[in-house]
């Protein structure tokens, strides 16, 4: 049984999951963003430096999404409501502090975890190809950075990916019958995803607080 269960991307749909799972959310980085899987490798293996830095802040042209240019993150607008399609205005300094601070907060929180003694499922929903090297060097590179951490990393593809189980150490690869529209990344395939949580179950009481 685990702990706690992250989401690494790619996008918010395992987070959406996990809420209707515990019926409250338990954020993480990742949780809410856009997330490559270079992008996600590289960012941990940077520690989170560099990240959401304001020079390097673009609004994207397709949706409310603002694109961390020095990272390829992307991350919800904190300031689309106030300051529309820019980055700049009077609010736009004060708006700034203040999502910077949340995601530093969330950067210490997943830094805090990963060197507790909490036994983690991470999740990661990927389209991409190439997925078995790639998580294969975040396992490794969790393992080097953290080495007394205890964690799972499940692969969640889509049913037309399926292989045999990887049988790589620390990595289970699993899949569902669809993923949910980008546009409605809470309608996830509901029965896949309750198979993916009833093999890897949380501790009863866990995540009642986040680490």
């Amino acid at each position: 049984m685990y702990d706690n269960y992250v989401s690494l991307g790619r996008n918010c749909e395992a987070a959406f999951q996990f809420r209707r799972l515990l019926g409250r959310d338990v954020a993480y980085y990742f949780s809410w963003l856009v997330t490559p899987f270079e992008a996600l490798i590289a960012v941990i293996g940077d520690d989170f430096a560099g990240t959401y830095r304001k020079e390097n802040l673009q609004v994207t042209a397709d949706s409310d999404m603002i694109l961390d240019t020095g990272t390829g993150l992307k991350y919800h607008s904190a300031f689309r409501k106030e300051l529309g399609r820019t980055l700049s205005g009077p609010r736009f300094e004060e708006l700034y502090a203040e999502s910077a601070r949340k995601y530093a907060f969330l950067a210490q929180r997943f830094r805090d975890l990963a060197g507790s003694a909490n036994r983690v499922l991470y999740v990661v929903k990927t389209d991409e190809d190439g997925v078995r090297g790639k998580a294969a060097r975040l396992r490794d590179l969790l393992t080097a950075r953290y080495p007394a951490h205890d964690f799972t990393l499940v692969i969640v593809q889509e049913q037309g990916r399926g292989e045999d189980d990887w049988r790589e150490p620390g990595i289970r690869n699993r899949y569902v019958e669809r993923f949910a529209p980008v546009s409605r990344a809470n309608d996830g395939h509901v029965p896949s995803w309750d198979r993916i949580f009833a093999e890897f179950p949380l501790r009863p009481g866990a995540m009642s607080q986040p680490v």
